[in-house]
């Protein structure tokens, strides 16, 4: 049986965020754009280790096997697709009712 997946509060959110966005600028980008546009990146929020894939599920999966703890995410590659505040209520409502066990931060590439 799976643990519950911790409910996080907007601040915690909001830092965990900025430490994504931080591994992304500063370590992924220039990796993975242009050539990856379009495709989507998760991304071991405590070691800086991601994953690329078409979909989000297969980037996820694949990084959780290598990384079974910590806090993950998972945006867009290249120009973002994904309307931040809806992707923020998303990740909000499925990691605080369990229905996922992910938590998917596309939102900040658009900020």
């Amino acid at each position: 049986m799976q643990a519950e997946a911790p409910i996080l509060l907007e601040d915690e959110l909001d830092r965990l965020s900025q430490i994504g966005r931080a591994i992304y600028e500063d370590k992924l980008k220039a990796i993975l754009e242009p050539a990856y546009n379009g495709q989507v990146v998760a991304i071991h929020l405590d070691s800086g280790d991601y994953e690329v894939a078409k979909y989000s599920r297969p980037a996820w999966t694949a990084l959780r096997a290598r990384r079974p703890a910590g806090m993950m995410m998972v945006t867009d590659i290249g120009p973002a697709k994904i309307d931040s505040l809806a992707v923020r209520m998303l990740a909000s409502r499925t990691h605080s009712t369990g229905v996922m066990r992910k938590v998917m931060w596309a939102a900040w590439r658009s900020t």
